[in-house]
């Protein structure tokens, strides 16, 4: 019985989500020929700076590039090098680019790479990103994993439990 409340104990304490959001994410509008794509960042904690590199696919073009105005920076040779005197938290428009392109374009079809944000304190962090995963597999990986940690731990917690009780009723 007493497990049965530690038990309960635990999955009440335990943690819905560990980790932290941390994505930047394209969309692009446009006809057959000329796209827009913007890029935006979601932090769930301050960031002053992001850098990082995209791909664009073989058949585009890119025509032009612009930042976004509430940050300093460039958007030179397919890498983003931003900052700002200001942290931003949350959604974050972070700038567009112009593509020309000989066949319809997707989101998917540009690659980010190398992403490095700096936060408050002016820390790094790298952040492993080499393609566009979509939002519901990472979403459904972010969910699987702690949840994984917890019933390990929970059946760990249970057989110790089993076990020293045992113990006890074998003297």
């Amino acid at each position: 019985m007493k497990y049965k409340i530690l038990l309960l104990i635990i999955l009440l304490l335990a943690p819905i989500s560990v980790l932290a959001k941390e994505e930047v994410s394209i969309q692009c509008t446009g006809d057959k020929e000329e796209f827009v794509c913007t890029f935006a960042s979601l932090f769930d904690y301050p960031i002053s700076a992001i850098d990082f590199h995209y791909e664009v696919p073989e058949y585009a073009k890119i025509t032009a590039t612009s930042v976004d105005g509430s940050w300093e920076g460039s958007m030179e040779d397919k890498w983003f090098s931003l900052y700002s005197e200001k942290d931003y938290t949350g959604f974050k428009k972070l700038g567009t680019i112009t593509l020309k392109s000989s066949k319809e374009l997707k989101e998917s079809d540009i690659i980010i790479k190398d992403l490095k944000v700096y936060d408050s304190f002016f820390q790094e962090h790298l952040i492993s990103t080499s393609v566009n995963i979509p939002k519901k597999e990472r979403s459904i990986i972010k969910f699987i994993i702690p949840c994984v940690i917890i019933l390990i731990g929970i059946i760990s917690i249970i057989w110790i439990i089993k076990r020293r009780s045992n113990k006890h009723e074998k003297i």
